[in-house]
């Protein structure tokens, strides 16, 4: 759940930034059929 949170964070703060240059996005959830890695597992 944190890495989701990470990843949702860091997409907004690029939407954010693309949206300052006049670009305009729609954000959409979807679900991964398989959890995805971000770092790895010890």
């Amino acid at each position: 759940m944190l890495i989701d949170g990470l990843r949702f964070d860091v997409a907004m703060r690029l939407q954010g930034a693309l949206e300052s240059r006049g670009m305009t996005l729609v954000p959409e959830v979807t679900w991964a059929a398989i959890p995805s890695v971000t770092s790895p597992v010890f």
